[in-house]
């Protein structure tokens, strides 16, 4: 057979040659033209303002670990200030 042909239907699955060779009858097949699909548009929700509020308060919460921050900083330079003096008055005292 040939692609894009068919042979009419009246005739059964597999007949006999000699029926096929009189009744063959060939008809084109006609393509089927495929519906475009159309693509729906996505709404855009509305952002709340409660995220805002949300925001500042992280805003807050990060200003606070920053000073806190330099707070043990400064506490950590001040130990350390300490421990080099207090070394270097042990090795005074050693000399």
């Amino acid at each position: 057979m040939v692609d894009g042909w068919t042979w009419d239907k009246k005739l059964p699955l597999f007949p006999d040659y000699n029926i096929v060779r009189d009744t063959l009858v060939w008809r084109k097949k006609k393509k089927k033209k495929k519906k475009k699909k159309k693509k729906k548009k996505k709404k855009k929700k509305k952002k709340k303002k409660k995220k805002r509020k949300k925001k500042k308060k992280k805003k807050e919460n990060k200003k606070k670990k920053k000073k806190k921050k330099k707070k043990k900083k400064k506490k950590k330079k001040k130990k350390k200030k300490k421990k080099k003096e207090s070394n270097n008055t042990n090795k005074e005292k050693l000399k």
